[in-house]
């Protein structure tokens, strides 16, 4: 009879939380619509909420909420919290300030809103970091996008698209543990963001985020050149947390020493 080995593979661990229209509809979740809706909130839950069956895996890799089926090393976690990239301009007035597109320096690192949140994480009751939310960049992702005098064929004339996150995209921008957090199978996990008194005031002026208006194509025969027509999708800012380490599996096929 083979004897059956374990292997350590690297891995990450993510969770998500959404917020934009028609979030909080999905079921499980626990997303919200607004900022508005979000700045009622003292702190916001990940690791043990979600996963990947009830929200899907782009935003959520845990196979169930609050436990894990492996044992794990963390290495380095990170919050990315990136806004949407949403016009400035008000598709129904022409010319008209759009205000839901929150000012991106409420999010970009280092900005306002960051400075006033925490990030804590443990294991069962064991807390194994607390700091601010500056100190545990994504170390991933876009840093920002900004692109004005798009054509009225593609945004409504004169209007700027905008999509930034916090951090350097760069893979070693994270808060890295000075020895790996081991994670036994099975044992209890969970992380919170946490918003001080000001960021709930911050977040609760902020309006939106709204939606992305665009300009779809259609081909006109008669005409003999095509026309446009604006329509739109919900927009959505993301908070995402991300573990990286090593998870500890059992050799596959024919991959025993």
């Amino acid at each position: 009879m083979e004897q059956m080995l374990n292997a350590w593979e690297s891995w990450s661990l993510y969770d998500t939380v959404l917020i934009g229209p028609e979030q909080d509809e999905v079921s499980g979740a626990k997303w919200y619509t607004s900022f508005a809706q979000l700045s009622n909130e003292t702190e916001i839950p990940f690791l043990n909420q979600r996963n990947r069956s009830t929200v899907g895996v782009p935003y959520c890799n845990l196979d169930s909420a609050e436990q894990i089926p492996f044992g794990f090393e963390c290495w380095s976690i990170g919050v990315e919290i990136s806004t949407p990239p949403t016009n400035d301009l008000d598709p129904d007035v022409q010319g008209a300030p759009f205000l839901w597109n929150p000012d991106p320096n409420y999010w970009l690192f280092g900005g306002e809103l960051l400075k006033h949140c925490a990030l804590r994480f443990q294991v069962s009751q064991d807390e194994k970091l607390l700091c601010n939310v500056l100190a545990a960049p994504p170390g991933s992702g876009k840093s920002g996008y900004f692109q004005p005098n798009i054509p009225a064929y593609t945004l409504q004339a004169g209007g700027q698209y905008h999509g930034f996150n916090n951090g350097v995209p760069f893979i070693g921008n994270r808060w890295k543990f000075a020895e790996p957090v081991r994670i036994p199978r099975n044992r209890n996990i969970a992380a919170w963001v946490q918003f001080s008194t000001y960021a709930r005031g911050m977040l609760a002026k902020m309006v939106g985020p709204g939606r992305i208006v665009i300009n779809e194509l259609f081909p006109d025969p008669v005409q003999g050149f095509p026309t446009y027509e604006s329509v739109s999708i919900p927009a959505v800012a993301m908070i995402r947390l991300s573990m990286f380490g090593k998870r500890e599996v059992q050799q596959r096929n024919d991959l025993h020493f």
